[in-house]
């Protein structure tokens, strides 16, 4: 089960990422700010794919991934190196998206009080 476990996470993640980038591109109005976003949502559609596609050929063949009884090869060194990749640009992402709006509440013309209270319950994102 860990095996479709891990392909439904990462294309659930990468959606969910992919969704919230789109809602900020809505609200951002900089065109660098767009681009850091879009970049963003680049990054984890390419890494989410990546990732699908290195869960489903790391063993050959495929079943022999939930059947070890079986005679098949598994790259175990592999596995790690496409789990640190998705989970390096995970966090990258995550960060990203969830400070960008923070930095663009602290450029708009509201008043200092309400920008500190809207970016304490932004940066909860962060969490």
């Amino acid at each position: 089960m860990l095996f479709l476990e891990s392909i439904s996470y990462a294309i659930t993640m990468a959606l969910a990422r992919i969704s919230i980038g789109l809602l900020l591109l809505r609200l951002m109005a900089n065109k660098v700010e767009k681009g850091i976003v879009w970049f963003t949502i680049a990054i984890n559609a390419g890494v989410g794919i990546f990732f699908v596609v290195w869960q489903i050929t790391n063993c050959s063949p495929v079943w022999a991934y939930w059947h070890p009884e079986l005679t098949g090869l598994c790259r175990d060194q592999g596995f790690l190196l496409g789990v640190y990749i998705h989970s390096g640009t995970s966090i990258f992402s995550d960060w990203t998206l969830s400070l960008l709006p923070i930095y663009v509440l602290y450029r708009s013309n509201l008043d200092r009080k309400t920008r500190i209270g809207c970016s304490v319950v932004l940066s909860l994102g962060a969490v």
